[in-house]
């Protein structure tokens, strides 16, 4: 999906930033997502039916759809990624 992809970009950055901060990145982001999946109400909601969860340390947004029984994530970009990146996949 778009999402996994975004995710292996921005973790092959950091790891060519630093060695092992690609592992810190998907740790972060990780956690985020076990956090949006045992609370999916609790981020905030940016557009009708869509969610974003901030990963706090590093400048990234988990932008997903949530229901009763589903949580799918559309995208994971950075914080100043245009907001049409994540418009066009909604």
């Amino acid at each position: 999906s778009e999402a996994a992809s975004d995710v292996v970009l921005a973790k092959e950055w950091y790891e060519a930033q630093r060695p092992g901060l690609g592992d810190e990145f998907t740790q972060a982001l990780e956690y985020v997502v076990d956090l949006v999946g045992d609370l999916p109400k609790a981020f905030p909601e940016i557009a009708v039916g869509l969610r974003r969860a901030l990963l706090g340390r590093f400048p990234y947004a988990v932008y997903y759809h949530s229901d009763a029984d589903f949580v799918d994530v559309i995208a994971c970009l950075h914080t100043r990624s245009s907001p049409s990146r994540w418009r066009s996949r909604v």
